[in-house]
């Protein structure tokens, strides 16, 4: 009875319950209420009504349900049938939130059907939506994910990209909850993908949270742990207190899973307490129960059966019938521990009603293994040992539901014919007895053959499927690593150039300044601390300019690469060290993200080759060859073994392969000994708009 699951995977939960009645209004909110009773313009008014309804939708039900009889009468009034669809939604969820699941489908096919006379693509989506929720909540998983589906047709019919990938939540938590764990990975990396590209932090983290949730359920608890944890560091940044609340419940849920109660504690009582002060039920009865499953774990069945009973009673007050399994699951251990064997059967068999109702395998397998293990130890053993086979086929089903059903056709076929063939026998003489069955053992043998290919496969498939997903999480992995990467760059460019316009526009304006002064002390130029005060005034103008031109060369943000590439060989050459020669063409264009990248590659080749190659000679050539721009850097230096750069533990060759990965170019390096070294970059050409 320890194999229990309470992990919090709801989405889009909003609770309607009263958390008192409003006695001092906000002064906004006092107008609005002001302004739905003048003579204003009816589209002031809706806006009114919308302000409105946000504020008490979770604060005063029975003023939420006034609010919206009045709005539906003023769309009425307009003749406004975009409107009135538009507040049959809110009217819906308002029902379908406070438990009246009929009347808000009723609600929800009215709009769906006035959107659909109005032509509004993004209308009949929302409409879908809501009615693919109610499914959900019913258990009815098939039909809700045809309705998100629906719902995602007409987002695309409408270009509303937003709300279409919001849908792969949905779609990934109604498979989810059937455990078709490859499927919802897929909606949730979908998901992902398009809203880290928008940097949409709250959606991120949403999605985060529910790949989190599905390595939990496939034991991986150690990743789960790890998305759950970025997820809410995320929320903080939000400060949403039921998404931080949400992550909360779901990091106490792993810790009880890895058996680290002390570390489950705090986060799972933070969650309840939030949940509770903003009146939201259903998160307040996941966190209850999982409060439950940890005096549970510690020993204290007094105090795990007292929250369960808390749990069940709150659940009660919603329409969360997956939730409500759930607390009825989580019953069993703490009642078998007190030997109360009948009472612990009695909310078995409801959490087996329920889960059949919704045919969620996961519940299934895990009650029937419940209901197992009481005949077990009642000692009615065969009893036992036939829930025990259900147990074990609803799990296998978890792995390939499609599959296990072909085995179980191909088991009915031959027990049948099995059948029929004793049958025959009983009518047949003894001479063709024996024939039969030979025929019968040989036909075994064959559908046992069968048997095993088939599960040679399933495990091949699966296989298969797990390497899929995880690559496609590496990838995943990969992509955010780039762009972390991509923006710690462009973070430091950005600094740099600012600090290096600070000491070229302002320190060195200021020292230049300062120098006019001094020398306007001494017009005979005969007093030696004046002369001396020039010369170092003058060291320290030049090395201010110096360090400017280190940090983010002037010539590189004015004039672009090519002028910079000009005064990088000025400033070798006048070193005397070398002699740098750059060959530009006039017509190349660079953006400017591409120009700091290349301008700061370039600069790491030509130190390596100052440093290391003792050359004479280092010339850079910038070539156009059609679809890309070449850009060769050479010296006539010593030359080196290329294959030592993948070995070397310094950063510059790490620094010049990333840079030049985030503006898609190439990097080639070749050399040889006492014969130079050449590195080409290859890059992409930029359009003239992108370039400008």
């Amino acid at each position: 009875m320890k194999n229990q699951i309470a992990s919090f995977l709801l989405l889009l939960l909003v609770s309607f319950t009263a958390i008192g009645q409003t006695v001092n209004l906000p002064l906004e909110i006092s107008d609005h209420l002001e302004v739905i009773h003048s003579d204003q313009p009816d589209t002031i008014k809706f806006q009114a009504y919308n302000q409105l309804l946000d504020y008490f939708n979770s604060k005063d039900p029975s003023k939420t349900r006034q609010l919206l009889n009045e709005a539906l009468t003023l769309a009425t009034e307009s003749k406004s049938d975009l409107k009135f669809a538009a507040y049959l939604l809110k009217l819906g969820r308002f029902l379908e939130y406070n438990n009246q699941p009929d009347s808000a489908f009723q609600i929800f096919e009215k709009s769906l059907k006035l959107y659909t006379k109005l032509k509004n693509n993004n209308g009949i989506g929302h409409a879908w939506k809501n009615i693919a929720f109610l499914e959900k909540s019913k258990g009815n998983y098939d039909l809700a994910v045809a309705d998100f589906k629906k719902s995602q047709d007409y987002y695309l019919a409408d270009g509303d990209s937003t709300n279409y990938y919001l849908m792969t939540a949905n779609l990934g938590l109604s498979y989810e909850n059937q455990g078709k764990y490859q499927q919802a990975s897929e909606w949730y990396i979908k998901g992902l993908r398009y809203f880290d590209s928008k940097n949409d932090i709250r959606q991120s983290a949403l999605f985060m949270n529910n790949l989190g949730a599905v390595f939990s359920f496939m034991n991986n608890t150690e990743e789960a742990l790890r998305y759950h944890k970025s997820a809410l560091k995320l929320r903080l940044q939000l400060q949403d207190s039921f998404l931080i609340a949400q992550s909360f419940v779901n990091i106490g849920q792993n810790y009880i899973h890895l058996n680290y109660l002390d570390s489950a504690k705090k986060p799972t009582e933070d969650a309840y307490r939030i949940f509770t002060d903003i009146g939201h039920l259903r998160g307040a009865s996941i966190a209850l129960s999982n409060i439950a499953l940890i005096a549970q774990y510690e020993g204290d069945t007094k105090k795990s059966i007292e929250t369960n009973l808390e749990t069940i009673k709150l659940t009660k007050k919603t329409s969360d019938n997956y939730q409500l399994a759930i607390s009825y699951l989580n019953m069993g251990a703490p009642l078998v521990a007190n030997d109360q064997l009948d009472l612990c059967q009695l909310y078995m068999d409801s959490c087996l009603v329920l889960s059949k109702k919704m045919n969620s395998y996961l519940l299934l397998t895990n009650v029937y293994e419940s209901l197992a293990e009481i005949k077990l130890i009642k000692g009615q053993y065969k009893e036992a040992y036939e829930l025990k086979e259900i147990h074990r086929a609803y799990k296998d089903s978890l792995l390939n539901k499609e599959n296990s059903e072909n085995v179980n056709n191909l088991k009915m076929s031959y027990e049948t014919e099995k059948k029929d063939n004793e049958i025959k026998t009983l009518k047949t003489e003894s001479e063709l007895k024996e024939l039969q069955i030979a025929q019968t053992q040989t036909l075994v043998i064959a559908i046992s053959a069968i048997a095993l290919l088939v599960l040679i496969l399933i495990i091949l498939y699966n296989r298969q499927r797990r390497l899929k997903l995880l690559a496609q999480m590496a990838q995943e992995k990969e992509q955010l690593q780039k762009e972390r990467f991509r923006v710690v760059i462009d973070t430091e460019e950005n600094e740099r150039k600012r600090v290096a316009r600070e000491l070229h526009d302002g320190l060195g304006q200021m020292l230049s300044t300062v120098r006019l002064f001094v020398s306007d002390l001494d017009e005979t130029n005969e007093d030696p601390k004046v002369e001396r005060s020039l010369k170092a005034l003058d060291s320290t103008i030049e090395e201010v300019r110096n360090i400017s031109h280190n940090m983010m060369p002037i010539k590189l943000m004015e004039l672009g690469l090519p002028a910079a590439l000009e005064d990088m060989a000025k400033r070798v050459n006048e070193s005397g060290k070398l002699n740098m020669e750059v060959v530009n063409s006039d017509l190349l264009s660079f953006g400017e993200t591409e120009s700091i990248a290349l301008y700061r590659t370039i600069q790491e080749v030509i130190n390596n080759s100052i440093k290391y190659a003792k050359a004479d000679i280092i010339k850079v050539q910038i070539m156009d060859s059609g679809e890309t721009l070449l850009i060769s850097i050479k010296d006539d230096g010593q030359g080196f073994n290329t294959e030592n750069i993948a070995k070397s533990k310094g950063i510059g060759w790490s620094n010049i392969y990333a840079r030049m990965e985030l503006i898609g170019a190439t990097v080639r390096v070749s050399s040889t000994a006492k014969s130079g070294t050449t590195v080409t970059l290859e890059v992409p050409k930029l359009d003239e708009a992108k370039a400008a």
